[in-house]
């Protein structure tokens, strides 16, 4: 690589990198939202990340559906399907 970069360059760097570390925390506050059986929504995760709502549906939509489907799957197999509590009834 040659001596120096240009402003550009150098904001363009910037931005990618700005970009890599709040998608990974994104990515990392859903994982722990998830663990901690909090409900995974766009606007939590964006405002646990302290990320905008745009980032986090831009970025990591197909990511934190996936954790809601998880979240989900856990939920359903602790439920009995079809059945009512015996109060209900």
């Amino acid at each position: 690589m040659s001596g120096k970069r240009t402003s550009a360059e150098v904001l363009v760097d910037s931005r990618r990198r700005d970009r890599r570390l709040k998608r990974a925390k994104v990515l990392e506050t859903a994982e722990a939202m998830v663990g901690s059986n909090q409900p995974v929504t766009f606007a939590a995760v964006a405002k646990t990340a302290g990320v905008s709502n745009w980032l986090v549906r831009a970025d990591a939509h197909e990511h934190l559906q996936t954790a809601r489907d998880k979240q989900a799957a856990r939920v359903q197999r602790g439920r009995p399907v079809g059945r009512r509590p015996a109060h209900m009834a």
